[in-house]
């Protein structure tokens, strides 16, 4: 789907560029609009497609016999500035469209004038702009250079005018479904990794560099060195052909020169230095070879002889005298290891030299008499100047035209490894980091954002998706099976927790309501101070929970009170009343020995502290080891409020219970000596549901 999606933009970008092309050919107007689906296509999908565009553009074009290839490296430039400018919102402020059609135009004025420069005989259809330029010289007076320039300019500003402001416009009045479909052409797949990777992207850690940006590191030095390899390959191929073509050249020049000499007056010519009319006629024609090629620098016939090179013939040009007849020439050091071969009149391979008058390629011709001896030589010598300067403007043109494939090669290697190694790596890894457990419906939540990635790469990393998604949803699945089962057994837990506690409370002769009623006392007083942040440090929801669950344990030790005690109708003696105070010690005991034997005592813990100092007083007076204030734990600073209460209201084998306002009154006189102002004042400021409690616990007697 979003390769389809891509090419659909990419051959409509192209359609609207030849579509301009066709409409500026049939207007004959000298502004070609061949840029309106590079711009447009870039703006609206962004760098690679855009890109795309405006490569094969070019490479349609030049199939139709339009600008050269490397044109397509400046529409590369192109695209990428209307992508990059597109991002930044500047297509829809209308004022910054004459600066962006300006810089556009400037941008490409300059690059292509440059490449003019540098390839000399490059052809920007200047044909259809020379009666523009011409009038512009005639109007202004500026030089060939400048006016070519500012029609250039001017035409190219017209140009992308138009493409900017009909882009500027589909961008405001086209559906923005249909905008932002075309926008993300990968729209269904990856809008969804892309929310999440920007929004937890401060979750992603990278040590050094990104999958996303070694790949495309990777790619480019690869491209670099097949752009290397290619281009000296290249180099070394054009060079070749252009020594081969300069070969043929000068050994048909030479043969040429050869023809125009009768071999049969040389040594005459030497021996008496007459120009005769032959003579004479000879030179002329070698003039004319001379002047029949710029690359022909020399033309000249030499007899070679032990002291050197006698010279028959020469040749002026511009910068070198001709020598004149008889005249004796050196052997230049490229020469000597020929010479065994000149002196035997044999032929001999091309020579390449570079001093003092270039670099030269010169072909000697032996000149036979009609017995079949060599007579003398005549010898071109081919500039390669021009060679060299060819070299450097293929050089040159080779790498413009693939600057244009590199930048369009990268950007699709960038793409490729977003879209199927950064953004789905990336996903996982922020859904699986974030994945939380607190709850059931975090849970759930968090499979579905996983499961919604839905990553479709076609290799590993799907196959270690699909196996990770179903690894976290098994593992779903069995939390949940595990906290299903904990609640049920932390449910039977506490059923028998308090059927023990309601067992030991029951021998004392009460109906076990103690036991319920200090439980839910001690809740309400929990939340209140929870409510209204009264040790808001220390009421935690954990904490809470520990004490709710703790409470029915309070008085567990007095399972080793004995029954006398536990029922007597009349007010204990002192050593009676000893006896009871250790039912707190005793229960601490009991529960430290739970403690030790099970791995994780939970809430055991805050139920040893009930069981120990629920009897203690805010000033120190209680038992069992006379702590005061804060040194009481929390959990039985709450335990003694609602304890306290209970046993006023409640009936026992030595006094009925109080009514409930008298019990509130006994619980006012007791602030600040034997409850904690703060924990007795939750209690008090939470009378309503108190009562409720109290009336329940009332009925439930009756």
């Amino acid at each position: 789907m979003r390769l389809r999606k891509l090419a659909f933009l990419c051959i409509s970008g192209i359609a609207l560029n030849f579509l301009g092309v066709a409409l500026s050919l049939s207007l004959q107007i000298p502004v070609m609009f061949d840029s309106l689906g590079t711009i447009f296509i870039a703006a609206l999908s962004g760098y690679l497609p855009g890109v795309t565009v405006a490569f094969f553009t070019s490479m349609g074009l030049v199939l139709l016999g339009n600008p050269s290839l490397d044109y397509g490296t400046v529409s590369v430039i192109t695209a990428m500035c209307a992508a990059f400018f597109a991002q930044r919102g500047l297509f829809r402020k209308y004022h910054t469209l004459i600066i962006i059609s300006m810089f556009f135009a400037l941008t490409q004025s300059v690059l292509l004038l440059w490449l003019a420069i540098l390839f000399e005989n490059y052809d920007f259809s200047m044909e259809s702009l020379l009666p523009v330029m011409q009038w512009l010289q005639s109007r202004t007076g500026f030089s060939e250079f400048e006016c070519r320039f500012l029609t250039i300019l001017g035409t190219d500003f017209l140009n992308k005018t138009v493409s900017v402001i009909i882009t500027a416009l589909a961008l405001r009045y086209l559906p923005e479904i249909l905008r932002y479909r075309l926008a993300s052409y990968y729209y269904e797949y990856e809008q969804t990794r892309r929310e999440i990777i920007r929004d937890n992207k401060h979750k992603l850690y990278i040590r050094k560099l990104s999958l996303n940006a070694k790949v495309t590191c990777y790619l480019g030095i690869m491209m670099l060195l097949v752009m290397a390899g290619s281009t000296f390959t290249a180099y070394e191929l054009y060079k070749d052909y252009s020594i081969q073509n300069h070969i043929v050249l000068g050994r048909a020049i030479a043969r040429l020169a050869a023809n125009a000499v009768n071999p049969h007056l040389v040594d005459t010519y030497l021996d008496t230095r007459v120009k005769t009319g032959s003579y004479v006629r000879s030179k002329r024609a070698l003039e004319q070879l001379k002047k029949s090629s710029p690359e022909i620098n020399f033309v000249y016939i030499y007899k070679i002889k032990e002291d050197g090179c006698h010279v028959i013939f020469d040749v002026d040009t511009p910068d070198t005298p001709a020598s004149e007849l008889g005249d004796v020439v050196e052997f230049d050091e490229a020469f000597k290891k020929y010479l065994p071969d000149l002196l035997a009149g044999k032929a001999i391979e091309p020579i390449i030299t570079d001093d003092k008058y270039g670099w030269l390629l010169t072909i000697y011709e032996p000149v036979y008499d009609d017995h079949g001896i060599c007579r003398c030589y005549a010898a071109a010598d081919i500039s390669m100047g021009m060679l060299a300067n060819d070299s450097l403007s293929f050089w040159f043109k080779i790498i413009s035209i693939f600057a244009g494939f590199f930048i369009m090669l990268c950007l699709y290697g960038f793409a490729v490894a977003e879209h199927n190694l950064t953004l789905p790596i990336n996903a996982i890894a922020i859904e699986t980091g974030t994945f939380a457990y607190s709850s059931k419906e975090a849970r759930e939540i968090s499979a579905k954002m996983l499961q919604n990635l839905d990553i479709r790469t076609g290799d590993e990393i799907e196959n270690l998706y699909l196996a990770l998604t179903k690894t976290l949803r098994d593992t779903v699945e069995y939390i949940n099976d595990v906290q299903a089962k904990n609640a049920v057994i932390g449910k039977m837990q506490s059923g028998l927790i308090l059927v023990m506690a309601e067992l030991v409370e029951s021998r004392d002769k009460n109906t076990g309501t103690h036991v319920r009623n200090t439980s839910a006392y001690v809740e309400v007083i929990a939340r209140k101070m929870q409510s209204e942040g009264i040790y808001s440090s220390a009421m935690t929801e954990e904490f809470i929970q520990d004490v709710i669950r703790s409470a029915p344990l309070h008085d567990i030790g007095k399972i080793h009170i004995p029954d006398a005690i536990l029922n007597k109708p009349g007010k204990l003696t002192n050593e009676e009343f000893s006896l009871m105070k250790t039912h707190t010690t005793v229960g601490k005991q009991i529960i430290d020995n739970v403690i030790e034997i099970v791995p994780d005592p939970g809430y055991l813990k805050e139920a040893r502290n009930l069981a120990a100092y629920h009897h203690e007083k805010w000033n120190g007076s209680g038992y069992p080891e006379g702590r005061a204030g804060s040194d009481i734990p929390l959990s039985a600073r709450i335990m003694a409020v609602a304890d306290v209460f209970d046993a006023l209201v409640s009936k026992r084998s030595y006094k009925d219970g109080f009514p409930f306002e008298k019990a509130l009154a006994i619980m006012r006189e007791g602030i600040g000596t034997h409850f904690d102002p703060q924990v007795i004042q939750a209690f008090l400021d939470s009378e309503s549901e108190i009562r409720r409690i109290y009336e329940d616990s009332q009925k439930a007697v009756i």
